[in-house]
């Protein structure tokens, strides 16, 4: 604690001397000091004029206002000093239910009105709780990343999955402060879910984020009438990579003719890097809306764990004027990566030369959350 810029070891103490001192003042030693001036206006009364009365009036009224100032300010300075010395005594004997350096070292860093709002929450949250709270390292980080929402930040659940993602990623506190932040209430708990979740899949089966082992369980090239194939090479500005494109469906993709303005859309995790210059994959607005609210949405999709996000941005491009292409549709297949599986079973539309298609913009109002299934 911190008084008059000094660091203060025993705050309690400080709060009880503070107190005991000020229930010493007496307002009779005010008196002197009022009574010397209300002399020199009695003095001012034996010349009589206009000036003299007036000045006499109005430093009575000031006399007045000043008792009362000070009887009002020793009260609040007398009100301060308990309520001090006995929030300080309760959190004092709060803080002796945890052992855990961190969480000591991490609790001193809060403000005063945290430290508080601390003791509201877990005051008479009882033993099991506070165990909880000292067991995992940054519970007391989560609870402050947490702060805008007094109903997540006194789950200890939802703070052990905060805890342990800010522990995974330590330069990740802002930007989940921020998107926190941001997100309407009663979807912060899904945002907790969702975040903490996907970063416990990655850590497990693609700790690289390279994609390693992504493999899509579809269809291969020679399951394609070769009337298709040959459709789909002539559109392709890539055509080597075609048997790849071809085996993310499950189904034979169908032609489907685009005109000038026709235009697709492709989500990728929230905050990061836009689609691949290159990237095949898109989806119509209305097929990518259909599965947005479904917690089954990256199973639907079959996305990688590296592209699994808590949400995401949704990006579109169009066919450039003058234009006519035809784009493929099929089922995107189930996919197993290092043992994680998808089921697939959205419909994608595959485009084969992005040189006809506009730069992908990101479209804000379109962005998906889709709800925890925990």
């Amino acid at each position: 604690m911190e008084f008059a810029g000094q660091l203060i070891k025993d705050p309690p103490g400080v709060a009880r001397s503070i107190f005991e001192q000020v229930k010493a003042i007496r307002l009779e030693e005010i008196g002197p000091a009022i009574e010397a001036q209300l002399q020199d206006y009695q003095d001012k009364l034996r010349t009589p004029g206009p000036e003299q009365t007036y000045t006499v009036v109005r430093g009575g009224f000031d006399l007045v206002k000043a008792f009362f100032a000070i009887q009002q300010g020793i009260a609040r300075i007398t009100q301060w000093a308990q309520d001090g010395a006995f929030w300080l005594g309760r959190m004092r004997t709060l803080l002796k239910n945890f052992k855990n350096p961190d969480f000591h070292a991490t609790f001193k860093r809060l403000s005063s009105a945290q430290k508080k709002s601390f003791l509201e929450d877990f005051e008479k949250a009882g033993p099991e709780v506070w165990k909880k709270l000292d067991g995992a390292p940054g519970m007391v980080r989560a609870w402050e990343a947490c702060f805008t929402d007094k109903v997540v930040r006194s789950n200890t659940d939802k703070l052990t999955k905060v805890s342990r993602f800010l522990v995974n990623n330590p330069s990740a506190g802002a930007t989940f402060k921020a998107e926190f932040n941001t997100t309407s209430a009663f979807r912060r708990g899904d945002f907790v879910d969702r975040t903490s979740r996907f970063d416990d899949l990655k850590r497990a089966y693609d700790p690289d984020g390279n994609f390693s082992g992504f493999t899509p369980q579809g269809i291969n090239a020679s399951s394609v009438p070769q009337s298709v194939y040959n459709d789909m090479a002539a559109e392709a500005s890539a055509p080597q990579y075609l048997d790849g494109v071809i085996n993310s469906g499950i189904t034979v993709p169908q032609k489907v003719p685009a005109k000038d303005g026709y235009t697709l859309y492709k989500v990728v995790p929230k905050g990061g890097p836009g689609p691949s210059p290159v990237t095949p994959f898109w989806m119509k607005l209305d097929e990518l809306n259909s599965y947005g609210t479904s917690a089954n949405f990256e199973q639907k999709l079959g996305l990688p764990i590296s592209s699994h996000s808590a949400k995401y941005d949704v990006y579109r491009i169009k066919l450039k004027p003058g234009q006519q292409v035809n784009i493929f549709e099929s089922q995107i297949a189930n996919t197993i990566e290092n043992g994680y599986t998808t089921t697939g079973g959205a419909i994608q539309s595959l485009v084969l030369d992005r040189a006809k298609w506009t730069n992908p913009e990101i479209v804000p109002s379109a962005e998906i959350f889709p709800p925890s299934n925990l």
